[in-house]
C-alpha cells in the first residue's frame, strides 16, 4: 500500500512536471509562431517589393533589347546604302572618267582652245554681261543637274538605232521602188489589155453585125460598150433589129432571137480568133425552120476551120452533120453508143 501511494504521489508528481513543460512548450511554441509569421510577412513584402523591380527592370531590359535591335537594324542599312553609294560613286566617276578621256580624245584641241578663249573673253566681259554669263552657267547647270546621270552605252545604242534606222529606210526605199514599179507595170499591162481588148472588141463588133443579117434574113444589130471610158470595167450591150421589127435590146427580144444573137456574138469572137473545137448544146432549139436553115448554113461554113460538136434532136440539123453519135438501147437496161458517118452512108447510098 505504501508503494502504490508512493507510486501514485510519483505520478502526480509526473503529471504536474508535464503540465509545466507542456504550459513552457506552448508559451515557446507561441512567441516562437508570432516571430515566424511577422518575418514571412516581412519576407513576402520584400519579395513583392522584388518583384516589382524585377518586373520593372525587364520591361525597361525588354524595350532596350527593341531598341538595340531597331539600332542595329538601320546601321544595317545604312551600311548598305552607304556601300551602293560608294560603288555608285565609282561608278560615276570611272564613266565621268571615260567620257572625260573620249572627249578630249575627239575634241581634246578644240576644247582646250574654246576654254582658252572663253577664259580670255570672259576676262575682258563687262560685270553686267559677266553676270548674265554666269546665270546662263547656272541655268545650264541646273538643266545638267535635272537631266540626270550620263549613260556612258547611250553612244553605242545610239549608233546601234541609226544602223536600224538605215536598214528600215532602205526597207522603206525598197518597198517604194517595188509599188512603184509595181504601179508601172499594172499600167503599162491595162493600157496594153485595153489596146487589145478594144482591137478584139472592134473586130468581134464588125464580124457581129455582119452575122445578124445573115442569120435573121436581115435586119442589123451592133454591140456597145456602156462605158467607153472604163472598157476593162464596163458591161456590153447587145441590140438587134430583126427584119420588119424596131431597133430593141437583147433583152426584148423573144428566146429565138435571142438565140440567134447569142449565136452570132460566140461566132464573132471565132471569127476572129479560131478554136480548134466548139460544142453547141441544144442551141438550135427554139429555131424555127427558116432560122435553123441559115444557123446551120453558118455552122457548115465555119466547120472548115473549126470542129463544131452538136447537141441536138433536130432532125434538120442531124441531116447537115458529117457525122452521128448517138446512144441506143437494143436490149432493156443495155445502153449501146452508135457511130454513123452520114459521109460513107452517101457514098454507099451513091
Amino acid at each position: 500500500a505504501r508503494q502504490q501511494a508512493e507510486a501514485a504521489s510519483a505520478c502526480q508528481q509526473y503529471a504536474v512536471q508535464v503540465d509545466t513543460v507542456r504550459a513552457e512548450l506552448a508559451a515557446l511554441q507561441s512567441d516562437d509562431e508570432s516571430a515566424m509569421h511577422a518575418e514571412l510577412r516581412t519576407l513576402n513584402e520584400q519579395y513583392m517589393a522584388l518583384d516589382a523591380n524585377r518586373s520593372e527592370e525587364r520591361s525597361i531590359l525588354s524595350e532596350l533589347a527593341s531598341t538595340v535591335s531597331k539600332r542595329r537594324n538601320e546601321l544595317d542599312r545604312a551600311r548598305t546604302k552607304l556601300s551602293d553609294c560608294e560603288l555608285r560613286a565609282q561608278k560615276i566617276e570611272l564613266e565621268r572618267e571615260h567620257i572625260a578621256e573620249r572627249v578630249m580624245e575627239e575634241y581634246g584641241e578644240e576644247l582646250l582652245a574654246s576654254l582658252a578663249a572663253a577664259t580670255s573673253e570672259a576676262a575682258r566681259l563687262p560685270d553686267d554681261e559677266r553676270t548674265e554669263t554666269k546665270s546662263r552657267v547656272s541655268q545650264l547647270k541646273t538643266r545638267i543637274a535635272r537631266e540626270g546621270d550620263v549613260d556612258p552605252t547611250a553612244i553605242e545604242r545610239l549608233e546601234e538605232e541609226e544602223s536600224r534606222l538605215n536598214d528600215l529606210q532602205a526597207q522603206r526605199d525598197d518597198l517604194a521602188n517595188a509599188a512603184a514599179t509595181l504601179k508601172r507595170t499594172i499600167h503599162t499591162l491595162t493600157q496594153t489589155s485595153e489596146k487589145r481588148f478594144l482591137k478584139t472588141f472592134a473586130a468581134v463588133q464588125k464580124n457581129f453585125s455582119e452575122l445578124i443579117p445573115r442569120l435573121f434574113g436581115g435586119g442589123k444589130g451592133s454591140i456597145e460598150l456602156l462605158d467607153p471610158a472604163k472598157p476593162l470595167e464596163t458591161g456590153v450591150e447587145i441590140i438587134a433589129r430583126p427584119p420588119g421589127k424596131k431597133l430593141k435590146s437583147i433583152e426584148l427580144l423573144s428566146g429565138g432571137e435571142k438565140a440567134l444573137c447569142a449565136t452570132a456574138l460566140v461566132f464573132g469572137m471565132f471569127l476572129e480568133r479560131p478554136s480548134p473545137l466548139c460544142v453547141l448544146d441544144e442551141v438550135d432549139a427554139p429555131l424555127d425552120e427558116a432560122n435553123l436553115f441559115r444557123f446551120v448554113t453558118l455552122v457548115k461554113e465555119m466547120s472548115k476551120k473549126t470542129q463544131f460538136i452538136m447537141i441536138t434532136h433536130n432532125k434538120a440539123s442531124m441531116a447537115l452533120a458529117d457525122k452521128l453519135v448517138g446512144v441506143t438501147m437494143p436490149e432493156p437496161g443495155a445502153s449501146k453508143v452508135i457511130s454513123v458517118s452520114l459521109q460513107e452512108a452517101y457514098e454507099q447510098v451513091a
